[in-house]
């Protein structure tokens, strides 16, 4: 007898959408553990390394996610992909996962009972499509027969193979209503990562084949010019390989690990959205809640 896949992954939890165009929506999330890249630079413009001392603190000396500080320099999600955060990490397999979910979104259904506002299903990391072979399977548990939408939030480098497309339109056709949402955060030269693996428009054209879904891009920006030549660049590359551009929203967030950081520079970020066509996009979760685990 085969055993049941199982899948690393570093919190669940209920909260709001905090950024793009479904921002303030009732979201739960799945932050599964490990990621392509680092992006040690975000916040961090001399690409010091992000040891222990850097940190403020030593992961081991802590046995709960929740308990850990603020980090406020290099990736702010660090504790979903530093081997260093691994003993705080669930292993899980697909129907113990769909419980657990099940168990912390409102009144346990996917629709409000009383205003029948859908509950997003956020899968967020680390970079959920490295578990591309366990998704489907989580999808299939009849936990989720009621889901509506599901938010994927990529960063759009890693490649996507057929029988992946085929088993998220085997879910998006399987019943009216069900729709998969592309969030695309490609990493800029401020994110430490190279241009040419963090910038692949084949992927977010085959993110497209999905049947009744979207997309839509969100950038990391400082308040520079060369910031956002970079997001021209970028997009232009993904036009350039057929991706439409009246199809697809380009979202601006100031860079800031906290909310200080991105307030220093919004005001500009903002102004310079609206003089080059792009949207500004806040974290609303971060102004609610503070960066803080669990939000």
């Amino acid at each position: 007898m085969s055993r049941e896949r199982t899948v690393n992954y570093s919190e669940i939890f209920l909260s709001i959408e905090g950024e793009g165009p479904y921002t303030g929506h009732s979201t739960v999330y799945i932050r599964f553990a490990k990621c392509n890249f680092t992006c040690q630079g975000f916040n961090n413009p001399d690409m010091v390394e992000i040891t222990n001392d850097v940190l403020g603190f030593d992961p081991a000396d802590y046995d709960k996610l929740e308990d850990l500080p603020v980090i406020s320099m290099g990736c702010d999600s660090i504790y979903s992909w530093d081997k260093r955060f691994k003993h705080l990490w669930f292993k899980r397999t697909a129907s113990e996962l769909a419980q657990e979910v099940v168990n912390i979104i409102p009144h346990n259904k996917w629709r409000h009972p009383v205003t029948k506002q859908p509950t997003i299903l956020s899968l967020t990391g680390g970079e959920p499509t490295l578990n591309a072979r366990f998704i489907p399977e989580l999808l299939a548990q009849p936990e989720f027969a009621d889901l509506e939408q599901i938010l994927i939030e990529t960063n759009c480098s890693v490649p996507i193979k057929d029988d992946f497309i085929e088993a998220l339109t085997q879910w998006t056709g399987g019943k009216d209503g069900r729709k998969i949402i592309w969030s695309n955060s490609p990493k800029l030269s401020v994110s430490g990562e190279p241009w040419d693996k963090a910038i692949v428009p084949e992927i977010a054209m085959k993110q497209r084949q999905v049947w009744n879904s979207e997309q839509y891009f969100k950038f990391v920006c400082d308040n520079t010019e060369e910031s956002f030549a970079e997001v021209k660049k970028a997009m232009d590359q993904y036009y350039l390989y057929g991706l439409p551009m009246e199809d697809n929203q380009v979202h601006i967030m100031p860079v800031g690990a906290i909310e200080e950081q991105q307030l220093n520079i919004a005001g500009d970020v903002a102004t310079m959205c609206v003089d080059k066509g792009y949207i500004f996009c806040g974290r609303a979760h971060v102004h609610a809640f503070g960066n803080t685990i669990g939000t």
